[in-house]
């Protein structure tokens, strides 16, 4: 079958999954957001940012997830006064904000601005206590309060109506590999390969670490989120998401129950199966246990409500949720992208 077709009617169930009336939503059904990849030209994308969390506060959801990139590095997301504004932002949610950085805020800050610097400022400012942001918040494991990881305070896990969620530190650019502004490619510095070694070792530990929590708590299913796009062609034999890949399509397996991964990185809305496997009959297998939510990104500020229901087989269903006007005109484009 054509796979393009395939993961087209996989995510048409999906979406049909989401829309269903009401009354078939179980009493242990619940919602969280999505979003990311958001405000990449402040000027013109901040109030429409801001009245997207109002439209998110309106539609209450048990939490939200922001999956990194708080903007773009040549438009300040480098900057401790653009940190700031985020972090204000992040706590105008009235439920609880869980955060995952993106590359555009650390990996990418190549220019003079000591990425790693920039990563430590992240951790301080963003992920002191184990706790989420929100004006609401809720309780967080960090990986650096139960393993020999201490610095990892970013990689987080918490548990919502038997479902497990877990952040993991993987971020574009090839995971720090190959980082760049504006196209400018700077090779990995020996200080960047350590780092993302000694990263890549703990996020491979956390994942098998979280789903092996699910396994003894009988989480019926399992929610993954991280930045970067791993699965799209482009970056299919990238060695900066090699151990990853590897990782979740283990971990996945031997969970066997429903596992969803949320990434950004791409700024498509995408709803698919992205594990195949190359042992199954006729030479491939999909995964049909594994389901990926690609959130929105620039230019659109949108997120993606999911409703999650583990009294239904399919158990996660998907809706865009945006403000209406929300596309820049022609003009707010021109501004922000230049001549």
């Amino acid at each position: 079958m054509n796979k393009t077709f395939s993961n087209f009617g996989v995510a048409i169930m999906l979406l049909m999954g989401a829309m269903a009336p009401e009354t078939r939503i179980s009493a242990q059904s619940f919602e969280f957001v999505a979003l990311g990849d958001t405000a990449y030209c402040p000027e013109v994308d901040v109030p429409k940012y801001e009245r997207l969390i109002d439209k998110i506060n309106a539609a209450s959801p048990a939490f939200s997830i922001h999956v990194g990139d708080i903007g773009k590095p040549t438009t300040g997301a480098c900057s401790e006064e653009v940190r700031q504004t985020v972090y204000r932002q992040f706590n105008q949610f009235k439920h609880p904000l869980i955060y995952t950085p993106g590359d555009n805020e650390w990996t990418d800050c190549v220019y003079n601005l000591k990425p790693l610097a920039q990563l430590e400022r992240l951790r301080t400012l963003y992920f002191s206590k184990p706790k989420s942001l929100g004006r609401e918040t809720i309780p967080l494991v960090r990986q650096s309060d139960e393993s020999g990881f201490d610095e990892f305070v970013e990689n987080l896990r918490w548990e919502w109506n038997d479902v497990l969620f877990a952040t993991v530190h993987v971020v574009g650019s090839h995971n720090g590999l190959d980082p760049g502004v504006s196209g400018a490619k700077v090779p990995a510095s020996n200080e960047a390969l350590a780092e993302y070694q000694r990263r890549n070792d703990a996020n491979i530990a956390w994942i098998e670490r979280s789903f092996n929590v699910a396994k003894e708590h009988g989480s019926k299913a399992v929610v993954v989120v991280f930045h970067a796009n791993i699965y799209q062609p482009e970056v299919e034999n990238s060695p900066g998401f090699r151990g990853i890949k590897q990782a979740l399509a283990e971990q996945t397996e031997s969970y066997g129950g429903q596992v969803l991964f949320v990434n950004g990185d791409s700024h498509k809305f995408l709803v698919d199966k992205p594990l195949v496997s190359s042992h199954g009959p006729g030479g491939t297998q999909t995964h049909m246990n594994v389901t990926r939510l690609v959130v929105f990104g620039e230019p659109n500020i949108r997120a993606v409500k999911v409703t999650v229901d583990t009294n239904t087989p399919w158990v996660f269903g998907f809706q865009p949720l945006f403000e209406a006007g929300e596309r820049r005109s022609v003009e707010e484009q021109e501004h922000c992208t230049g001549p």
